[in-house]
């Protein structure tokens, strides 16, 4: 799964900007808290990506299927007897 590796991008992240901004550096408890609630919200945004990447058509075979939809189309008005 991703949440192991969005933990550690995350920790590394916030090593350099939180020090670097002086956000939330009073406590370790503040530190933990920021950490903890960005971990979430990169993790949501991650399998948010995930699902809409997997329900979503891609345009490749989108293209290819208006195609094929468009070429039956025309076979049938032309194969049909009258």
């Amino acid at each position: 799964m991703q949440i192991p590796y969005v933990m550690v991008a995350n920790l590394l992240f916030c090593s350099i900007f939180l020090p670097m901004t002086k956000i939330s550096v009073e406590s370790s408890r503040q530190v933990f808290q920021y950490w903890f609630l960005s971990t979430e919200y990169y993790v949501v945004v991650t399998f948010v990506g995930m699902f809409l990447t997997a329900i979503c058509k891609i345009p490749q075979v989108t293209k290819k299927q208006l195609l094929y939809e468009i070429h039956m189309r025309i076979h049938v008005q032309i194969h049909v007897p009258s």
